[in-house]
């Protein structure tokens, strides 16, 4: 099962960046980073939201009564929208 560290990987590559490049930008170790989106470190939520807005993602939370609307928003993007949502988001969407 993919989980939001295998997000920040996705979502690093079809950015054409290394763990090099973000850790930089980001004042951290690139071991660091490895670690982070292998879920071998206990990432501090601060870390984790300069990661994923870094790379053009936004964090939120939201109701769990509201995941099957959220569900349907997504089953309605087209092919190209798609691509660019987390493959967990598109997963979870086909298994439904």
């Amino acid at each position: 099962m993919n989980s939001f560290y295998d997000d920040l990987y996705e979502a690093r590559k079809a950015l054409g960046l290394t763990q090099s490049d973000v850790a930089r930008k980001l004042s951290m170790r690139q071991g660091h980073l490895s670690r982070i989106e292998q879920g071998k470190v206990d990432i501090r939520l601060s870390n984790f939201l300069d990661i994923a807005r870094l790379l053009g993602l936004e964090v939120m939370l939201v109701p769990r009564q509201a995941k099957p609307v959220l569900e349907q928003l997504l089953k309605g993007k087209t092919d190209a929208e798609s691509r660019s949502l987390p493959q967990r988001l598109l997963d979870e969407e086909e298994s439904s």
